[in-house]
């Protein structure tokens, strides 16, 4: 049955390629399938999309669906696997590139790249950053905005690959020799000097002779005390070990497709 679907699936595409015909120039970039688009707008995008991709070699795409359940589809990650491939989009032997599909019923979006240079220029925090950019537009519903972002991220995240310092966690701080003999000289210091304070304080003390002057008058009045030890609880708690499916690090994680995804609602 998944697979009739998934044929279904192709199909469709393949008949809204064919029959959707007036796409503004450079409908290779963009595919405004809900006309949320003016055809200015849309040929503005695809402009500076096939710039960007000139520059880089690596494609830069938009897709724009009703309801990706009206292609057979119910994740948009699976989706854009679908409509990458179908499209046949990216440049070069590899296909590099990524595209932005939003399915506007239940307002999903996915961001997927293909090829080993845009996972590596894309990298997973890579993408967030990008998202970040494009997501505050959406909600308002200004796409062209929105897309514009999108773009414009994108081509900041291949200049900073192209440099050989792709975006990227941030490293931890690493703690060297000289930086931890500091924190020790700081710290004793500031030890020192409240040490110094607090036995300043203590200068009036007087021990007492006799133990009657730490005990208020009237406030012991104890004739007999008999402890006796009865028996002992003891409680066991299983803790669980933490696991991780992949590690909180940076780079990117790409599917058993060769995809690598960012989504999620907007």
């Amino acid at each position: 049955m998944k697979t009739i679907t998934r044929i279904l699936a192709v199909l469709l595409l393949t008949a809204a390629v064919l029959t959707g015909s007036a796409l503004a120039d450079g409908a290779d970039a963009v595919y405004d399938w809900d006309d949320i688009l003016t055809d200015s707008e849309e040929a503005i995008l695809a402009s500076a999309a096939e710039g960007v991709a000139e520059k880089y070699d690596v494609g830069v795409y938009i897709a724009v669906l009703p309801d990706m359940e009206d292609y057979g589809f119910y994740s948009i990650e699976e989706c854009a696997e679908a409509f990458y491939s179908d499209m046949e989009l990216g440049v070069g032997a590899e296909k590099t590139g990524i595209l932005l599909i939003l399915s506007m019923a239940e307002r999903d979006y996915d961001l997927c790249a293909y090829g080993s240079y845009a996972h590596y220029a894309f990298t997973d925090y890579g993408k967030t950053t990008i998202s970040d950019e494009f997501l505050d537009d959406f909600r308002g519903n200004d796409w062209y905005g929105g897309f514009m972002d999108y773009i414009a991220q994108t081509e900041e995240l291949l200049a900073q690959a192209k440099d050989g310092a792709p975006v990227d966690v941030p490293p931890r701080e690493k703690f060297t020799p000289a930086g931890i003999l500091a924190s020790l000289v700081i710290g004793a210091l500031v030890a020192w000097v409240v040490c110094g304070i607090l036995k300043g304080k203590m200068k009036t003390a007087r021990a007492a002779v006799d133990a009657d002057s730490y005990v208020r008058p009237g406030g012991a009045q104890i004739t007999a005390r008999d402890d006796r030890f009865s028996h002992i609880t003891t409680s066991r708690r299983k803790i669980e070990k933490s696991s991780s499916s992949g590690g909180g690090g940076g780079g990117t994680h790409v599917s058993s497709g060769g995809f690598s995804h960012s989504s999620g609602k907007f």
